[in-house]
């Protein structure tokens, strides 16, 4: 049976043996480790990143931060410790002691997966195209100016200059402030002290953002969460910056606006960013050519009362119903082993537009002479901002919301329904592929819901993920045109060149 007070105990231990050491000797060893020269990814993996993270966060939350008197220490020293925490994860509770098996790979695939995957540059032009469009008296890019000194087109483009600086000196932990001379006529000096100031902080100032955040207890769930060195994932050394991961480095790099505003406050920035990514979807739907009808044009037909849904896509022998929410897991979501939890954390996305779709299909189904069939195979597609690791409807029912959805689909029992294996959530990188994937193959998206559906029925077969469908289509998943990579490269390029 899984304990607190046993993990805390384990912990407690751990703590003991790290505080014989000097923090800073801790600290540069273990950067030494994570940059020392794996020879495949797997190697890279076998460094256990996210154990040396959480290495780093205990020691600067530590009240003997930072242990001067302590000894010196050794690689065996360092490899000891973490071999120590990776084995903490008995007492942070085994998979025979979850509800449901999902539960549990979900807090793996938030943990590690974040250091499984290279830059996708696509998420930072897909910021440039949500955020830096804006007007310029725009309630969001006041907002990001007031907390980063920076307007978002001057971030987006000083972030793309550090990522190829970064690439072309990849084994270099140490990022060098002359990198970035040749900019110097487009970005003074005092701007790029802004730009750095964004993502970087000295241990001391890492240590105070933990505290504030922290709650001074260790408790299993913090074994599973997201680093928090991913809201400053470079940290000062004198007059330079020390990246404690690439990979950490470049999760920050693809949602930094979206994150630091809805850090800031979430209910503001989302009350103005709905629209925006609802109209983004729209945009990347229009890739498939496929018909479909909007929410202003479904009000038109079946009348403004009652729940609305984004988008409705028909084709012959089905209905897919959109709902774009722009969201992301709550911390709390992401570590919990609690179903009531994740529930409560997906209340306002997840199951809210599985009422909306269910609203809409019973209004299809009385409507008359509006071109509206209700009785195909029908399907939902939830559009998040990132990817919830809860596989499909059917685990959702399963291992969340059997109580709420059997409400729902009571509710509706004399209409047509959306079965629970035929609801998707697709974080909004996976759904820009799976547009631009079809529209360019001329694919029916019904069809490709049905094999998604049927693989996922078979346990040889199913998924974890949307991304590892797509990549089982059958055919090569292809960028939208509109996340121009180059495009958003180019005028670096220029700049650089011009100063060499």
């Amino acid at each position: 049976m899984f304990s607190e007070e046993r993990y805390f105990v384990e912990y407690k231990k751990i703590r003991n043996r790290f505080r014989k050491y000097r923090y800073v000797d801790l600290f540069h060893l273990g950067l030494h480790h994570l940059h020392s020269p794996s020879k495949s990814s797997l190697q890279a993996i076998e460094k256990l990143p996210w154990v040396v993270m959480l290495l780093f966060k205990w020691m600067l939350l530590d009240d003997q931060y930072p242990n001067s008197r302590g000894k010196t220490v050794s690689q065996a020293i360092l490899d000891r410790l973490l071999s120590d925490i990776h084995h903490l994860s008995t007492k942070a509770g085994l998979p025979s002691q979850y509800a449901h098996h999902v539960i549990f790979m979900r807090k793996l695939a938030n943990q590690q997966i974040l250091y499984q995957e290279e830059m996708r540059f696509t998420c930072l032009a897909r910021e440039k195209i949500l955020f830096s469009g804006l007007p310029e008296k725009h309630q969001i890019g006041k907002m990001f100016f007031n907390i980063t000194g920076l307007h978002i087109p001057q971030y987006v483009e000083l972030m793309a200059a550090l990522l190829v600086q970064m690439h072309e000196s990849i084994d270099d932990p140490l990022i060098k402030t002359e990198w970035f001379e040749p900019l110097g006529s487009k970005y003074p000096q005092e701007i790029l002290e802004r730009f750095f100031l964004t993502i970087s902080k000295d241990l001391d100032d890492v240590r105070q953002a933990l505290l504030a955040l922290d709650n001074g207890r260790r408790l299993a769930n913090e074994y599973y969460e997201v680093t928090p060195f991913v809201r400053f994932p470079l940290i000062t050394a004198e007059n330079d910056h020390l990246i404690t991961s690439k990979f950490i480095l470049y999760r920050c790099a693809e949602s930094f606006v979206y994150d630091t505003l809805r850090e800031w406050n979430a209910d503001k920035f989302m009350a103005k960013f709905g629209r925006i990514f609802e109209a983004y979807v729209e945009r990347v739907l229009k890739l498939t050519h496929l018909p479909y009808r909007t929410e202003i044009q479904l009000m038109q037909l079946l009348g403004p009362s009652g729940l609305q849904i984004d988008f409705l896509v028909e084709e012959e022998s089905a209905n897919i119903f959109i709902d774009a929410k722009g969201v992301e897991m709550s911390r709390k979501g992401q570590t919990t082993h609690s179903p009531s939890t994740i529930r409560s954390a997906t209340k306002t996305s997840i199951l809210k537009a599985i009422k909306q779709a269910h609203a809409v299909l019973k209004k299809m189904a009385d409507s008359t002479g509006q071109g509206l069939a209700a009785d195909k195979h029908n399907y939902l597609l939830i559009i998040t901002y990132k990817e919830f690791f809860l596989r499909n409807g059917a685990t959702y029912y399963d291992a969340v919301a059997k109580s709420d959805m059997d409400q729902i689909y009571a509710k509706h029992e004399n209409y047509p329904a959306i079965l629970a294996e035929n609801i998707y959530f697709i974080a909004i990188d996976e759904f820009d592929i799976l547009c631009q994937t079809i529209g360019s193959r001329k694919l029916s998206l019904a069809k490709i819901l049905a094999t998604f559906r049927a693989n996922d029925s078979d346990p040889h077969t199913s998924k974890f993920t949307f991304r590892q469908r797509l990549s089982n289509l059958g055919v090569d998943p292809e960028i939208p045109e509109h996340l121009d990579v180059p495009g958003l490269m180019s005028s670096l390029e220029l700049i650089l060149d011009s100063a060499t």
